[in-house]
């Protein structure tokens, strides 16, 4: 779905003065949209570094944790790469990518963050266990409801 993911871009120059206008831009973007988007913001070819990302959002529904200065200070193509990749993703997938972002495995980086959308599958996700004790009692209470 288009509209999962979507970044905020200004013109760095205009926003110094004062003018806050802005785009939001859908991601995954074609190389169209991308240049209709900084068309609008009258960035061009003569001040490319005007262009800058301030901002992110993703839909309730398929929210995922990404630290806000991975966005900011990512490559564009990276992070259009990253929403193709989560648009790609089943929400059960989604959960699992979100939950690692909240643990002590959490990636480092963007591109750690787009090699986890790779790997889902190697491991498991148990919607409210926060604790050993809860997954212990999880394993020896429930063992019929473990998600493979």
């Amino acid at each position: 779905m288009k509209d999962d993911f979507s970044v905020l871009i200004q013109n760095r120059t205009e926003f110094e003065k004062g003018n806050p206008e802005t785009v939001f831009l859908s991601l995954p973007a074609t190389k169209e949209e991308l240049y209709e988007a900084m068309k609008a913001l009258n960035i061009t070819a003569d001040n490319p570094q005007d262009f800058f990302i301030n901002g992110y959002s993703t839909n309730e529904d398929r929210r995922i944790e990404i630290p806000f200065e991975w966005i900011r200070d990512g490559d564009l193509d990276k992070i259009n790469f990253l929403a193709a990749r989560l648009e790609e993703m089943t929400t059960g997938q989604l959960e699992k990518l979100d939950a690692v972002m909240h643990s002590d495995f959490k990636p480092d980086s963007l591109d750690g963050l787009i090699n986890h959308t790779y790997n889902t599958d190697f491991y498991s996700h148990v919607p409210g266990i926060f604790s050993y004790k809860e997954l212990g009692d999880y394993f020896l209470v429930k063992p019929q409801t473990l998600p493979i």
